[in-house]
């Protein structure tokens, strides 16, 4: 019981502690919506147009959120087949918000919090053929971002 209330007690402590030390206890919230950080609030699918658009417009960074987004949805679905409702709740939250942010560059690190993704992702990659695929396509991709990113093509 008391793992259960100290959760939101501390989140409200922290946010009464910024309320009196800056004047406004939802900036850790507000703060958010500043153009550079994860800007306006918008619908996912206005979102992943503008993201896919990106290709087109010489925003490969921004582009790149589009194919994630389908692995997401993808694994939500599994997470809701197969694991207990919470899970799925959780994994639906995380993802969400993730998407209905204008700026989805935070979209990876936010699934990488939510656990059910991984967990769905563990169930979907049970044969040897996904496995194969798997353990080739990830660290293909992250030498991909590496170097997307050291070449100045986009900014993680």
């Amino acid at each position: 019981a008391f793992a259960v209330v100290a959760a939101p007690l501390g989140a409200s402590l922290y946010l009464a502690w910024v309320g009196s030390e800056f004047g406004n206890f939802l900036l850790p919230f507000t703060v958010q919506t500043e153009s550079h950080l994860r800007g306006a609030m918008t619908d996912p699918f206005t979102a992943l147009a503008d993201a896919a658009r990106g290709a087109t417009q010489g925003r490969l960074g921004t582009a790149l959120h589009v194919p994630w987004a389908l692995v997401l949805l993808y694994l939500l679905i599994v997470v809701w087949r197969r694991w207990p409702v919470g899970y799925g709740a959780f994994a639906s939250a995380v993802l969400l918000s993730a998407l209905v942010s204008h700026n989805l560059d935070s979209l990876e690190r936010y699934a990488l919090f939510a656990f059910p993704f991984v967990l769905a992702a563990a169930d979907v990659t049970t044969s040897r053929l996904a496995e194969r695929i798997t353990l080739v396509l990830l660290p293909t991709s992250a030498f991909a971002y590496a170097t997307l990113t050291f070449l100045g093509l986009i900014h993680p």
